[in-house]
């Protein structure tokens, strides 16, 4: 349980540089993801039109990653 209460679901542990959220961004539709944190944590976010202007060597090992 967490904080709250509520009853949650560990499928993965994320270490520092990993990242999630990028399907929804590589295939435009909708996130495949919730993330729920234990603690203080820094997050960088992206916009659609912002993903869409990475580097192209950034992107093909994304998309790498999802096939």
């Amino acid at each position: 349980e967490d904080h709250f209460g509520k009853v949650v679901n560990i499928d993965q542990y994320l270490e520092k540089g990993q990242y999630f959220g990028e399907i929804a961004l590589l295939h435009n539709c909708k996130r495949t993801a919730t993330v729920t944190t234990g603690n203080y944590s820094n997050f960088a976010t992206f916009t659609s039109e912002v993903f869409k202007h990475l580097p192209p060597t950034i992107l093909k090992k994304l998309k790498n990653k999802t096939t």
